[in-house]
């Protein structure tokens, strides 16, 4: 009797949740692929968590481990999603077998924001901001700033010219010491020669930590590539799978209802880069101008365009097809440029910065 009303009560309030939040319950089987923290595919649908929402440019890049959390959330089982229709791409608030709410379990990890125009109003909201809280709080994931390797690099930096100083003020002292040495004695001289080997020790490891410099320069470019390279990846996912849609003639158009908001060209990373353009000769002639070039066609904040329902669908494609066409542009061309720096050596630690 008891197991039979404690069935009962459950039907009750999943019947409930169901209707206050006006999704349409599905059952996601796997393989269920995890594009990004926000994103997941099944077969191919591509769904937006509900209830999140991913800055416009990442404090930290947390893919890998956003990736690995999904992974032991989602498990090996189905997972009960409750199906939003919003836009092109469906938004999904997601339950693995365990009961766990898979959007503000990857919020309170600090892997994405609360989407706030999502939840509000919603049973959710209260319990998503404060998930959202308590990874502030903590400064986990999207919270944590990792200026180590930077700071480092800036001591490094700081260490060079005071070195650089201290080695003109011993040739200014070397000299006169010299001058004096010769008008005394040989055993002046003796401690001259002490002396210059000592100079030449100091000289030695300066030049040693301007080596490391000129790695660290390429080890950091590297690595900053390969963050624009995931997500021009995930960029050209969304939007191949938008343009898909568009180019279907059966497929209902959301835009035609609602308008639909898209970026021209995927927004990219360029913090390593501007902050180490005086040091782009510590690359190899044949390199820098390819890493110039490449940073000169980027853009870290690109403009929006708005697919309107009274918009011709003629135009709309091709809206969505230079978005395309230009991610894949930057797509064929990073490849190479990650393979040069990987075979020049500059893989030697695993960085990744965001601006």
């Amino acid at each position: 009797m008891r197991v039979f009303s404690f069935l009962l009560m459950a039907l009750i309030l999943t019947s409930t949740h169901v209707w206050a939040q006006g999704g349409i319950e599905k059952n996601l089987a796997q393989p269920i692929h995890i594009i990004d923290a926000a994103h997941i595919k099944q077969n191919d649908t591509v769904y937006h968590l509900w209830g999140t929402e991913l800055p416009p440019t990442n404090t930290v890049h947390t893919d890998t481990l956003a990736e690995k959390s999904l992974r032991q959330l989602i498990g090996r089982d189905s997972l009960t999603c409750f199906v939003y229709a919003q836009g092109a791409m469906p938004s999904a608030q997601c339950f693995n077998e365990k009961s766990t709410d898979i959007s503000e379990s990857i919020i309170s990890k600090g892997f994405t924001l609360a989407n706030r125009m999502q939840i509000v109003g919603t049973d959710y909201e209260v319990p998503y901001l404060n998930a959202q809280k308590r990874a502030q709080n903590a400064s986990l994931g999207l919270w944590t700033v990792d200026t180590t390797v930077v700071d480092n690099f800036a001591l490094l930096q700081e260490s060079s010219r005071v070195v650089t100083l201290l080695l003109f003020a011993i040739f200014v002292v070397l000299v006169i010491v010299i001058i004096v040495a010769t008008l005394i004695s040989k055993r002046s001289m003796d401690r001259v020669y002490l002396t210059l080997n000592q100079t030449i020790q100091v000289i030695t490891k300066e030049a040693s930590i301007r080596r490391k410099e000129q790695e660290m320069v390429g080890v950091m470019l590297n690595a900053e590539l390969k963050t624009n390279q995931s997500k021009i990846e995930a960029f050209l996912v969304i939007y191949k799978d938008l343009l898909k849609t568009l180019n279907d003639q059966y497929a209902d158009h959301k835009y035609r209802r609602t308008g639909e908001v898209v970026r021209t060209a995927p927004a990219l990373d360029r913090f390593i880069f501007d902050a180490n353009v005086d040091k782009l000769e510590a690359l190899d002639s044949d390199l820098a101008p390819l890493v110039i070039d490449f940073y000169g066609r980027i853009e870290t904040n690109p403009d929006y365009n708005n697919l309107e329902p009274d918009m011709s669908h003629e135009t709309a494609v091709s809206i969505v097809e230079e978005a395309v066409k230009k991610a894949q542009s930057l797509s064929q061309d990073i490849a190479p440029l990650i393979e040069r720096f990987d075979s020049k050596g500059y893989t030697s630690v695993n960085l990744v910065f965001s601006n």
